[in-house]
């Protein structure tokens, strides 16, 4: 039933877009995502970090520009416990893990 409604009508299923997987076809309905920043760059983190919108189809740099985090500052990237990088695409219900370089001596 729920895709006879995707197809037919899909302007009266906008408000189930976090919980369906066409969400990121369909170019006007929000995706989310979960963030997590560590170290020196939890300053950066949303309050929405758990349920995070994204536009379908952001990469993880304009995720980067998005959030005000210095692409320098972002040596790590994990996605869904694999590694990624800022040209990786997200997509909804994807998990984001970002750590900054590590010093020490």
């Amino acid at each position: 039933m729920l895709n006879s409604v995707l197809i037919y009508n899909p302007l009266k299923v906008v408000g189930l877009a976090s919980f369906h997987p066409l969400c990121e076809k369909i170019p006007y309905m929000k995706a989310y995502i979960t963030i997590k920043l560590f170290a020196t760059l939890k300053k950066y983190l949303p309050a929405s970090d758990e349920h995070y919108p994204i536009n379908p189809g952001v990469s993880v740099g304009e995720l980067l520009d998005e959030l005000q985090i210095p692409i320098s500052m972002a040596k790590l990237i994990f996605i869904n416990g694999k590694q990624g990088d800022s040209d990786t695409v997200l997509k909804h219900g994807d998990r984001i893990g970002i750590f900054p370089p590590v010093g020490g001596g």
